[in-house]
């Protein structure tokens, strides 16, 4: 079954009713970065969020992320993995922007 796409302004193809946050579509790391932050700029998300998005290793990225100047917390909570085993996550979230 073939996805729907629609033409913006720009002439760029892109999946309708979606955020840019919605799918990695490159790995190398300045790409990760800019997707991790992008979805810290939506809301807090968990490294197990992160990581079923695409990003193989968020720490990694939040870490080049804090050494650029931004401001990220991390809290922490209990999830359930991919593999349904409940653990301990770290929940990253955006505070401020590099000044």
């Amino acid at each position: 079954m073939e996805k729907k796409k629609a033409t913006n302004k720009g002439g760029q193809s892109h999946r309708q009713n979606h955020s840019i946050t919605d799918q990695l579509i490159n790995t190398n790391a300045t790409t990760q970065k800019l997707f991790v932050l992008a979805c810290l700029r939506e809301r807090p998300h968990s490294s197990n969020e992160l990581h079923m998005r695409g990003i193989y290793d968020p720490r990694a990225r939040i870490f080049s992320l804090r050494q650029e100047g931004y401001d990220i917390s991390t809290t922490w909570r209990y999830e359930i993995d991919v593999a349904g085993i409940e653990r301990k996550i770290g929940v990253y979230s955006l505070l401020s922007e590099v000044k």
